[in-house]
């Protein structure tokens, strides 16, 4: 028994007891779900919710079967949390928990994971167990009805992201039993009052307002009043020497906390964040009929946020530089603060008042924040195409998984909370969007709205799955959605929809065919439209897909027309052009005059290439290079310019690279020279810098950071300066320790500097300086800026040296379990992603493939995150080894 006597003895019994825990966790982590006699259906999901069979085995993290039995068990659940903030040392706590237990018949769990329980009383001292992340209650010290015990602990301070002028709380998908003892379970919704004692010149922010502020001895007291019902991933607070901008435009004041140091950068985008987030509140309202639910609106901006945002109910937490915009912003990312302030604004209501039950439907709250936020952003920005940017914004990153093998339902099974993090990627926030757009038109916007209401209505301030959301739409609706739900939620994969033209004399239908590549037979009902190119004349055809073929009388196809599957974007699958189509793109690529038909083509061109309908890249390049020469809307620019960049580096071969860089340059800055407004000149010189390889670009690009040159109508800020100096070290430029230190001694911007100074050795030409930072990145304390370190990968795999960094590969692919161990929810991906991405070699195609051999019973999630990011790597060694020279096609 551990109690408050712990001597070394029993330390290390508990580090066994720990180790043999995380083993069991271990292995069922990697053990596939039951079998069922069929598909998943949703009324099998329902099963065993309704009753206690058995006692919840102790083991790290929080289990299903845990998180069943306190539900039943528990309600009624407060927390009264005080947190005591040294200007150096350890934080303390204290937690006052109060429930209501409906039986006293079994030992209470309390998850904590932090670094020592001190004390539990009850009036008088309580004994307990801190085993395996919990601390265990026996039942002789509770009662039927409610309890209270007081808690002294010792948090695990990784979660509150300390640094020395400030520390904010960051509790997704199950942190909070780090920092506090807590039901760490998102249907344990609980009411929060906080109290901090910190530094006198620091100020604080929480979910609900401030109670009490008081200084005394040079320490700030603040308490705040009470919460309305939290799940623990959404309770939130911070601190630290903010400051503070009030809106008062309206009947309910915002308040934006930041530690920006650029008065001129905060007066350019405070206004219109302010009014970016009105906006949201008053759609959403509007919308769903339910007033705001929290009181007050508050956001915190953090410089290096992992996340672009982070929903926490009323003290929203956003990465400070999505939000304060530098000078020469793009369109896209203005676009994306509008898109990720909807978002998180949007999640007031879908995650925070109606909560899942369970983090197997994380991808629900994510659903509808995105699709709403589609929604919200289109009267901000009135001149763009709106169906345009979502095709834009979604359609790539969804099919960067589901062109893999490592694509999963957006449903996907969960055991333990322990590995929650792992549930979230591009499936769950590119996928529904396109679901949700299928489910609108299949039972009408009204219908859908009205069914989203009472959904609010019904479960406020509680937790609802999936199931409880269809049960609501079936009866708006005479469709069948549980059927069209088991495929598009339950099921991973895309259709493969081909397209065959009339035959024969006097025929004139088409024939849409969809495919499962699965083999499961799995047919995808949904909306689409094709698009008839033909002597500049261009004619829409719908397509209705309600079985495996739709066949579409009377549509003559002329010789030598252009058909463009999905042309609307409506559609999902992999659209494969027909024959005569790819036969039209040996000699010309077809021009469309709407830029949303030019957006589904260049997509639908990348996904022919990429599965491999046709396999010569310099012929792919030269249509990119059209397109982008003659391309005047920015959206679409900027799609065309990463799918250039992404072609020069991973599917030319190396000696065609050098072949056709000059022109590559000579297009980007004649390009950049020909558009007018700023954003479309910064899109266009990111573009450039990121595939600069001939000795007179270089030098222009040093000449631009030496401000001996530079670009008319253009400005530039420090983080560009920087990133210029970084990438010319990368390129081994002479005298690149003098541009380095030069750049670090002229950046102003503290926390730019930190940055800077943190990412520069990986950058750094020098092999053995790479070499011992990276093999500084195996310390997690090394990687508390993720960030940081994401842009520090880029480097050390830099496709401009890229052979260099190979000896990394295979060494980061086994450290991406205890990355996941300690970092935040997005870092195991994009570690893969940065490590992997501009890879091309047989030498690490075989890294990959012996590590999955390697470790057959590796955590599935993780082998999935795994296979998506070495797809890319998979398929430019297969182009680039099956591009015959003497197949060549110059442009």
């Amino acid at each position: 028994m551990i109690d408050q006597g712990r001597t070394g003895v029993i330390n290390s019994l508990r580090a066994a007891f720990l180790l043999l825990g995380l083993m069991v966790n271990a292995v069922a982590a990697i053990l596939p779900p039951p079998p069922a006699a069929a598909r998943p259906t949703l009324s099998a999901e329902r099963t065993g919710t309704n009753h206690v069979s058995r006692r919840a085995a102790i083991v790290p993290g929080v289990s299903r079967g845990l998180a069943r039995e306190r539900a039943m068990l528990l309600s009624a659940v407060e927390y009264d949390l005080r947190f005591t903030i040294g200007d150096t040392g350890m934080i303390e706590g204290e937690a006052a928990l109060s429930f209501v237990l409906e039986r006293a018949d079994r030992p209470l769990q309390i998850d904590f994971a932090g670094r020592e329980v001190l004390s539990v009383s009850s009036g008088a001292v309580v004994p307990f167990r801190f085993k395996e992340e919990h601390i265990l209650i026996e039942a002789r010290y509770l009662s039927a009805g409610k309890n209270s015990l007081r808690i002294v602990f010792i948090p695990d301070e990784g979660p509150l992201h300390r640094e020395k002028d400030h520390l904010y709380s960051l509790f997704v998908p199950a942190k909070a039993r780090y920092v506090f003892p807590c039901f760490d379970q998102p249907d344990m919704k609980a009411r929060f009052r906080l109290t901090l004692e910190m530094p006198g010149e620091w100020t604080a922010v929480s979910n609900a307002p401030v109670a009490r502020d008081t200084v005394a001895g040079g320490r700030r007291f603040v308490s705040f009043t009470e919460t309305e019902p939290l799940a623990t991933y959404v309770f939130s607070f911070a601190a630290g020497r903010f400051r503070v901008e009030t809106d008062r435009s309206s009947d309910r004041p915002m308040h934006c906390y930041h530690l920006e140091d650029d008065a001129e950068k905060v007066e350019r985008n405070i206004k219109t964040i302010f009014e970016l987030h009105a906006t949201a509140l008053e759609w959403m309202e509007r919308y769903t009929g339910i007033p705001y639910p929290y009181g007050k609106f508050d956001f915190v901006l953090i410089p290096s946020f992992p996340y672009s945002g982070m929903e926490h109910a009323g003290a929203i937490l956003y990465r400070a530089e999505r939000l304060f915009l530098e000078e020469n912003a793009t369109e896209r990312e203005r676009l994306k603060r509008a898109s990720v302030i909807s978002h998180e604004t949007a999640h007031m209501w879908f995650g925070d008042l109606v909560t899942m039950t369970w983090f197997d439907d994380v991808w629900l709250k994510e659903a509808f924040a995105q699709f709403m936020a589609d929604r919200i952003v289109q009267p901000a920005f009135p001149d763009v195409n709106h169906r345009l940017l979502f095709v834009s914004s979604h359609f790539d990153p969804l099919h960067a998984v589901e062109r893999t093998a490592g694509t999963h339902p957006i449903r996907q099974h969960l055991r333990n909370l322990n590995v929650a993090g792992s549930l979230y990627g591009n499936i769950i926030y590119h996928k529904p969007p396109v679901m949700l757009n299928q489910l609108e038109a299949l039972m009408g916007e009204k219908a859908l709205q009205e069914g989203l209401r009472r959904y609010l209505r019904r479960f406020g301030h509680g937790n609802a799955r999936w199931e409880d959301l269809v049960t609501i739409l079936d009866g708006l609706t005479d469709q069948d959605l549980e059927t069209w739900s088991c495929t598009w939620v339950m099921e991973g994969g895309r259709p493969k929809i081909t397209v065959t033209r009339p035959s024969g004399a006097g025929c004139t239908a088409l024939i849409v065919h969809q495919d499962d590549p699965g083999g499961r037979g799995l047919l995808w009902p949904q909306y689409f439209e094709l698009s008839i190119l033909h002597g500049g004349e261009e004619r829409i055809v719908p397509v209705f897909m309600k079985g495996q073929a739709a066949c579409i009388e009377g549509v003559p196809v002329p010789d030598g027309a252009f058909i463009l599957p999905n042309s609307g974007g409506h559609g999902f699958g992999y659209f494969v052009l027909d024959r005569d189509s790819r036969a039209l793109l040996k000699t010309a690529s077809p021009h469309f005059d709407d830029p949303l038909r030019r957006a589904v083509f260049a997509q639908v061109l990348r996904e022919n290439f990429l599965e491999g309908a046709f396999t010569d890249p310099v012929r792919y390049l030269a249509i990119l290079i059209r397109e982008i020469e003659r391309e005047t809307v920015e959206l679409n620019l900027q799609t065309l310019l990463d799918y250039l960049v992404e072609t020069f580096w991973s599917f030319l071969p190396d000696t065609m690279r050098e072949e056709h860089a000059g022109r590559i340059e000579k297009l980007r800055l004649e390009k950049l020279s020909a558009v007018e407004t700023v954003s479309m000149k910064s899109t266009c010189f990111k573009a450039f810098r990121s595939v600069v390889t001939t000795a007179e670009g270089v030098a222009f690009m040093k000449g631009i950071w030496g401000r001996e040159a530079g670009i008319e109508g253009l400005p530039l800020s420090e983080r560009d300066y920087c990133t210029l100096a970084l990438e010319l070290a990368a390129r081994a430029v002479r005298g690149w320790p003098e541009i380095l230190d030069m750049q670090a001694g002229r950046t102003t911007d503290a926390v730019l500097e930190e940055r800077f100074a943190f990412v520069r050795r990986a950058a750094s030409p020098d092999n053995i300086e790479r070499r011992s930072f990276f093999d500084g990145l195996s310390e997690a304390s090394n990687r508390r800026h993720e960030p940081w370190v994401l842009e520090a990968v880029y480097y050390l795999h830099h496709p401009a040296r890229i052979r260099d960094g190979e000896v990394c590969a295979g060494q980061s692919l086994e450290m991406l379990e205890e990355i996941r161990r300690t970092g935040d929810i997005f870092f195991p991906r994009d570690w893969a992603a940065a490590t992997l991405r501009y890879h091309t070699s047989d030498a690490v195609v075989l890294y990959v493939k012996r590590f999955l051999v390697k470790h057959p019973r590796y955590p599935e999630r993780l082998r999935l995150v795994v296979l998506q990011a070495a797809d890319r790597l998979f398929r430019a060694n297969r182009i680039r080894r099956s591009y015959a020279p003497a197949n060549r096609t110059r442009p």
